[in-house]
């Protein structure tokens, strides 16, 4: 992954990272790992938190909501907005 979600702690690939973006700043603040400057607390935030830990917290069982094994931008947007705005799982 190059891009991260530096508010809510996880690394993303470009697809997601662009999915993320397409939510808004109030949902996700989407950052490259490389192009862009990361502030201490932010560093330390991704620390703290890390992909599966997040993943713990939005999808607390996978089971139930896992995400859709299809390689549309649509359907994947859907879940993410389900995971991270609407909080559905």
């Amino acid at each position: 992954p190059r891009w991260a979600s530096v508010n809510i702690g996880c690394f993303l690939c470009i697809r997601c990272g662009g999915l993320h973006r397409k939510m808004g700043t109030h949902i996700s603040k989407v950052k490259s790992l490389t192009l862009d400057s990361w502030p201490p607390e932010a560093i330390a935030f991704m620390k703290e938190m890390g992909n599966a830990k997040v993943n713990a917290i939005y999808i607390p069982q996978p089971s139930k909501s896992p995400a859709p094994p299809t390689q549309s931008d649509s359907e994947m947007e859907h879940y993410i907005r389900q995971k991270y705005e609407q909080r559905r799982f």
